[in-house]
């Protein structure tokens, strides 16, 4: 059966993308759910429509993000954290943490995705954060101990 999915599905397709798939895949698990639809010629021109609004406004998303990156460009964003005499954290940082001083100290906000932070920080320092959603940027997060 053809469907157009309504949001990613893994290992079937992402978001508005026609597929075919098992009748009983589609009729008892996709379509209940609210992850997919029927394909028929007029939905399919309307998702395509769909498509190309969400991808100007992705765009133009990158254009805003990337412009409010460039303007951060040798500003790092300090955060203040409880930290033993060794430089190490009581409590790590994880993404959202850095998410949410970004958001407070600048007022650009990201997603969780669309940042890479391998691991947590664990000490104080100065740390480079590539964001994904521009290639060949990066956020400067200073993290500062205090006792």
């Amino acid at each position: 059966m053809k469907i157009i999915l309504l949001q990613d599905v893994a290992n079937v397709g992402k978001k508005f993308e026609v597929v075919s798939v098992a009748d009983g895949y589609a009729l008892n698990y996709l379509i209940p759910r609210g992850v997919a639809e029927r394909s028929t010629a007029a939905k399919e021109k309307m998702i395509e429509n769909k498509k190309v609004k969400e991808e100007e406004k992705r765009t133009a998303r990158i254009e805003e993000v990337a412009k409010s990156i460039k303007s951060l460009k040798n500003k790092p964003i300090k955060i203040q954290v409880k930290a033993n005499d060794k430089g190490v954290l009581f409590a790590g940082l994880e993404k959202t943490d850095l998410l949410s001083a970004l958001k407070d100290q600048t007022g650009v906000e990201l997603d969780k995705d669309e940042i890479r932070l391998d691991e947590n920080v664990k000490s104080i320092g100065e740390y480079d954060v590539p964001v994904t959603i521009c290639e060949g940027t990066s956020l400067v997060f200073l993290i500062e101990g205090s006792k």
